[in-house]
């Protein structure tokens, strides 16, 4: 097995990390302070294009959710993807794992938890995340 790239987190890496250790990476424009995931050229406020890498936080709440029943050929549904607001300004789509659907409610904790996609990059799976309901960490 071929050794890991060391981890770095940048505006151009927005998932650094596995498992429970996994961490977001969005924009920070040095000018106004905005947030942005993912890190964009530009500004969306101020147009700035002096763009910073910013740390998100790792746990959020589920601002909603859907069931996708008709996946695409290499997926398997159904499975859960929603919405997770990580800041004030922050809302990020992700997959929704390891819960049932009819356990989901709005407002619900979650927590980002990284996993290799299926989709490759060179030898390895490319970096993603997923949300866990945070319930789930605390016994971890």
């Amino acid at each position: 097995m071929a050794p890991r790239r060391p981890e770095r987190l940048s505006k151009y890496a927005p998932v650094a990390g596995e498992g429970n250790d996994a961490r977001l990476v969005g924009g920070r424009c040095t000018r106004c302070g905005k947030l942005v995931f993912p890190a964009p050229e530009f500004c969306p406020e101020c147009a700035h294009a002096d763009i910073e890498a910013a740390e998100l936080p790792q746990v959020g709440r589920l601002y909603t959710w859907s069931v996708v029943h008709a996946a695409r050929p290499g997926w398997t549904a159904p499975y859960v993807i929603g919405y997770v607001d990580l800041a004030p300004d922050i809302r990020v789509l992700g997959h929704i794992v390891d819960v049932d659907a009819g356990e989901l409610a709005i407002d619900m904790p979650v927590r980002l938890r990284g996993r290799t996609a299926t989709a490759k990059i060179g030898a390895e799976g490319a970096p993603a995340f997923e949300f866990v309901p945070a319930r789930e960490h605390r016994n971890r």
